[in-house]
């Protein structure tokens, strides 16, 4: 209704058409949501889009069979090459029958050895060699290969204290002497060691018998080590030829590098000079800190091989000047020991060094540079001295060198302090 106050009638507008019907809201049976019953459910049989949809799934599912066969198939074929050795095996333990192994590097050639011998990646490490390792079981038998490259001409010295120390670290009750002697070896003249001890790495802790040939050449290092189970083992031949087919080509003639300048240090009195070929010696400002008749004080830190910077390696060197009384080799060890705690158990070393020798050069021999392990409290292992000390007489005094390190930091140390003491000479 429409009331007018004081004026003409407004003429009232026609009604709107009446919008599109709304039937009342249904609920969904499924999801209580609110629809529009003017719009009905459409039906799946009757939709052309949903039969063409089924069609696509009804692709789609054999296209994700087709490829899940394929792969399969895949993976199927590449196992069955791993099994086969049709591929490169990634495990520990690889098939021994392949081709020779050439090592540039090391101008070494090593044969194929043939079956049952087997490639044993995790034994190289643990043995510490850098070439190869083969092994075979029942009965059971090792060979390993070893090669180093030096800057300067190797000579026969060289070879002994890196094989004693492979031996000493991978057998137990190892014989206590273990001499070489002459034979051939790559073609040149070489040395053969025999040894027989238990083998650390073998589950049962096998009893064995091995032998090691080992040569220089120019400036090559070679050893061959091969063991096997003691009295049970009858495979000696192949052993024997893989040694005879190892093939070693240098080419060219050797040349060795210049030498890097020498740093010498020299007494106050002139009395000796000592010379530091690797750069790893640093003079201390006042000598008699450490002793009354000091007249020299170095201090070393060693390098990391790989990256030549300065590690946490150091040891010490002291040189004193002291009036000559007896015999020089025995008062020198007195002097030398009186310098370190009393109630050590002292150990002098008459075998072949430990460590591999310097980069440098050939250390001093065992009869010029003396040796020996100081042990203190069983209990605590960091306070053990590795000591080397050299003597000899002047025109004046007696001159007596000697250069400590932790024992455990002795396989750096050990050929390093022999060189440096191996160049102690009366100055002039």
């Amino acid at each position: 209704m429409q009331f007018s106050l004081g004026g003409a009638a407004v003429p009232v507008a026609a009604p709107p058409q009446a919008c599109p019907a709304f039937d009342d809201i249904a609920t969904d049976e499924d999801d209580n949501r609110p629809r529009r019953r003017g719009k009905p459910r459409e039906k799946l049989v009757e939709h052309p889009g949903r039969a063409k949809g089924a069609k696509s799934s009804l692709g789609l599912v054999i296209a994700v069979l087709v490829v899940g066969f394929a792969i399969i198939g895949i993976f199927g074929f590449i196992g069955l090459g791993y099994a086969m050795g049709w591929f490169g095996n990634g495990d520990a333990t690889a098939k021994g029958t392949s081709a020779a192994a050439n090592f540039a590097d090391y101008a070494l050639t090593v044969p194929p050895v043939p079956e049952p011998w087997v490639k044993d990646n995790t034994l190289l490490a643990k043995l510490g060699v850098n070439l190869l390792v083969y092994r075979r079981e029942n009965p059971d038998g090792w060979i390993a290969f070893e090669a180093q490259k030096v800057d300067f001409e190797a000579k026969a010295s060289d070879l002994k204290p890196r094989l004693l120390q492979r031996l000493r670290n991978a057998f137990d009750d190892l014989d206590e002497e273990i001499a070489g002697k002459e034979t051939k070896f790559l073609g040149v003249t070489g040395e053969k060691y025999e040894f027989a001890g238990t083998f650390k790495y073998h589950g049962s802790g096998v009893t064995c018998r091995g032998e090691v040939y080992a040569c220089v050449t120019k400036n090559y290092l070679y050893w061959m080590y091969s063991f096997w189970q003691k009295d049970d083992f009858k495979d000696t031949a192949t052993i024997e030829a893989v040694r005879n087919q190892l093939v070693h080509k240098a080419s060219g003639e050797f040349k060795p590098k210049p030498k890097p300048p020498e740093k010498t240090f020299r007494g106050p009195g002139g009395e000796f000079t000592i010379g530091d070929s690797e750069g790893l010696w640093v003079q201390q400002k006042d000598p008699t800190l450490q002793s009354a008749d000091a007249e020299l004080w170095l201090k070393g830190q060693g390098k990391n091989a790989a990256t030549g910077q300065p590690s946490s390696e150091k040891a010490s060197l002291l040189v004193v000047a002291i009036e000559p009384k007896d015999d020089l080799a025995e008062q020198a060890k007195t002097y030398v020991l009186k310098q370190f705690e009393d109630g050590a158990k002292i150990a002098e070393i008459t075998e072949e060094p430990e460590g591999d020798a310097p980069s440098s050069g050939p250390v001093a021999a065992s009869d010029v540079v003396k040796r020996m392990t100081l042990m203190y409290d069983e209990t605590d292992p960091s306070s053990f001295k590795f000591v080397a000390y050299r003597a000899f007489d002047s025109k004046k005094r007696r001159i007596v060198a000697f250069a400590s390190c932790p024992l455990k930091e002795r396989r750096y140390w050990e050929q390093r302090l022999m060189l440096i003491l191996g160049t102690m000479k009366e100055g002039r």
